[in-house]
């Protein structure tokens, strides 16, 4: 199965962020999970932006936990919403 949501760093150590993104190009998923860039590099997220058309927000570090959790919330919300509108 595909998770909902993905939260995704992109300055990780070995394989960052951008070359993950490009390898989840390549996969098939059931439906398709939201990505959220979670990064303290806002050059970073404008670079993976314009590299992959996964990503569904992006979030600059630092962030509450709240916060997260809240924009997690809004996408699985959403997804429940249309779910039941078609």
């Amino acid at each position: 199965t595909s998770p909902d949501v993905i939260i995704l760093d992109l300055v990780m150590p070995k394989l960052d962020g951008i070359g993950v993104l490009k390898r989840m190009q390549t996969l098939t998923f059931d439906k398709k999970p939201k990505i959220i860039v979670y990064s303290v590099s806002s050059i970073a997220i404008k670079m993976a932006a314009s590299v992959s058309p996964l990503i569904d927000y992006c979030l600059l570090k630092p962030q509450s936990n709240e916060r997260v959790y809240e924009v997690i919330q809004d996408f699985l919300w959403l997804a429940q919403y249309r779910f039941h509108t078609i």
